[in-house]
């Protein structure tokens, strides 16, 4: 392999199948990756951060090829003059996506992406003080998927929304969290999840909880959006706790 100064100089270069490696650093540095089937890890005794700097204006990672893994990065201030700076996004022509151990704070999307029959998937992922209010009245979350067959969220933890942000917004056919903790102690937050266009939805064995200063207290959120009667709908909840 060749050795690069700046991530983004490896992800201009890598090839479908081939694996980045990311020093542990700080990089003012993003990503755009065009390949498929690649893997970009973070090596080292702590987690790579790279921040502050957009792709194609999108996001700090933004990804255009297919089955590409992310694992083990520090990604944070991700944000554009159009309120939907990500800190991953995955662009409408990408499908099927692992992220996981990736720590996403501060900034206006951590991820955002989905189109028709995407799926992704993510691992103890973490989320601190990600969203924004946009002046159009929308607001930017920790997570929103706006399209694709499924979305799911396995052992991480959401917690200090910012500006009345919900944790995970999600239109995908099937959306689900497991084993996670999506948590706003302080800060005002909206719905914890919010099932925009209904779908097989579930959570199991995760701990939710609203601070006493949420701008709305129903939890969770269904066909707020939409409701497509095309569609198979179901709300699968077993072994969480609700704190509101």
């Amino acid at each position: 392999g060749c050795d690069y100064t700046l991530p983004g100089q490896a992800a201009k270069m890598v090839k479908s199948g081939e694996t980045i490696e990311i020093k542990s650093g700080d990089y003012l540095d993003c990503m755009s990756i065009r390949a498929s089937n690649v893997t970009v890890r973070g090596v080292g005794a702590t987690r790579p951060h790279l921040h502050s700097k957009l792709c194609d204006d999108k996001g700090i990672i933004t990804n255009y090829g297919s089955t590409n893994r992310f694992e083990n990065l520090e990604i944070s201030e991700f944000s554009n003059s159009d309120h939907i700076g990500a800190g991953f996004r995955q662009d409408v022509l990408a499908k099927d996506v692992i992220l996981s151990n990736i720590y996403f704070h501060h900034g206006q999307f951590g991820i955002l992406g989905g189109s028709t029959g995407d799926r992704i998937q993510g691992d103890r992922l973490e989320f601190k003080n990600v969203g924004f209010l946009r002046p159009d009245g929308e607001i930017s979350v920790s997570v929103f998927m706006s399209a694709g067959a499924l979305l799911h969220l396995r052992a991480s933890s959401f917690g200090d929304s910012v500006g009345g942000a919900s944790f995970i917004k999600s239109r995908s056919l099937e959306t689900a969290s497991d084993c996670s903790t999506i948590a706003n102690l302080e800060s005002e937050d909206s719905y914890t999840i919010d099932y925009q266009t209904g779908g097989r939805l579930t959570s199991l064995n995760s701990v939710l909880e609203q601070s006493q200063q949420t701008l709305n207290s129903t939890m969770l959120g269904i066909n707020t959006v939409s409701f497509n009667p095309a569609i198979a709908n179901a709300l699968i909840l077993k072994g969480n706790v609700f704190l509101n």
